[in-house]
């Protein structure tokens, strides 16, 4: 069905998403579209929200996965493919662990002076994704596949099934296209 899915790609924060999202004039009579929140925020079917599945910013989650995955000596770090690109240990310890470090300190140090640290997590977080964009779309292959997640993956798809088939008719597509097996 990816066919039928208009992407638009904007840097809309997510409580001004919700707001047009949950504006009942503007929903009935202009927006028959889906919003695909980060998951930290809290889905809304009868407005067509939903979320991301992992209940964190998707760079967040990615983050924390790998670190469990170090902690747990997982295969993850042996597997072929991430071995022949060379995003092994090392690599994610030289390349990712130690700026996550480094940024926990500096923020550490902002809080001790009364500096502001709002904004500067997500904001650290997303340069770290779009630095090392190969490794987390590898990370987040392996997140998808692994069973632990499988409820928030499956949560995922049938709000994202139920939103398609509330909207479908609206921009004359047949709901039956998209088909649940």
């Amino acid at each position: 069905v990816r066919r039928f899915f208009h992407k638009v790609l904007t840097n809309i924060g997510a409580e001004n998403l919700c707001g047009i999202f949950t504006d009942s004039k503007l929903l009935r009579i202009t927006m028959r579209s889906i919003c695909i929140l980060d998951g930290d925020h809290n889905w809304d079917i009868s407005n067509c929200i939903t979320t991301l599945p992992g209940k964190k910013a998707p760079e967040q989650l990615l983050i924390d996965y790998a670190e469990g995955l170090l902690i747990n000596d997982d295969s993850f770090w042996v597997d072929r493919v991430i071995v022949d690109k060379g995003y092994g240990k090392r690599y994610y310890i030289d390349n990712i662990q130690r700026k996550v470090q480094e940024f926990g300190d500096d923020m550490v140090r902002l809080r001790e002076n009364s500096k502001s640290t709002k904004g500067k997590t997500r904001e650290f977080n997303k340069k770290l994704f779009i630095d090392n964009k190969n490794f987390f779309e590898l990370l987040f292959k392996h997140w998808l596949h692994n069973p632990i997640n499988q409820n928030e993956v499956d949560r995922f798809y049938k709000q994202l099934h139920e939103l398609f088939v509330k909207v479908a008719h609206y921009h004359e597509i047949n709901p039956n296209e998209w088909i649940i097996t």
